[in-house]
């Protein structure tokens, strides 16, 4: 699963070199950032579950970093970031939010 999120951190700094390695690689993995943290305060809900095959993780409640109106958000927010903190140009902040967005 991770090798899929670099691989578009990669893709898209093949295709947009301007904005640093870094951005692209915590841009493809911020859902999941900040998913850990909603997840520590209460506000999202995952359990394990040892009897699952492969990974017994079950995801329960999502809503503020996995769905599609939130992802938006988040990749909007940071390419929004991206453009104002680091001074790059609309087209690669466009780029890294796309990458959030691949997550």
């Amino acid at each position: 699963m991770f090798a899929g999120h670099y691989s578009a951190a990669l893709a898209a700094k093949a295709v947009e070199p301007r904005a640093p390695l870094w951005t692209y690689v915590i841009g493809c993995q911020l859902l999941d950032v900040g998913w850990s943290v909603l997840i520590m305060t209460g506000v999202e809900r995952a359990s394990v579950d040892p009897s699952l095959p492969g990974s017994g993780l079950v995801l329960e409640h999502m809503p503020w970093t996995h769905s599609l109106p939130a992802a938006l958000i988040w990749s909007l927010c940071a390419a929004v970031a991206v453009r104002w903190a680091l001074k790059l140009p609309w087209r690669v902040a466009a780029f890294v939010g796309l990458t959030v967005f691949s997550h």
